[in-house]
């Protein structure tokens, strides 16, 4: 696979998790629905990095740490913020 199909390959897998996501969320599945949304989101961030850094993308599931490797940028607002 090249570098495209590879992007594209995460675009499509993130894009059947969001919509399975979307149905638990509609059965009232919540817990289902949030790692699903997770799952989704973490694929995005793998096609991003893949993308910007024509590299594999890691075996890594922390989304902030993915966001950091495809070069996302947090504001001082969004790091001061406690969970």
């Amino acid at each position: 696979m090249n570098q495209e199909e590879i992007v594209e390959y995460w675009i499509k897998a993130s894009d059947s998790d969001f919509e399975l996501s979307k149905n638990l969320f509609s059965n009232k599945r919540f817990s289902y629905c949030l790692f699903f949304v997770h799952l989704s989101t973490e694929k995005l961030l793998k096609g991003l990095i893949v993308h910007k850094t024509s590299n594999p993308a890691p075996y890594e599931h922390n989304l902030v740490r993915l966001a950091e490797a495809a070069g996302i940028k947090y504001s001082e607002e969004q790091l001061a913020v406690k969970l």
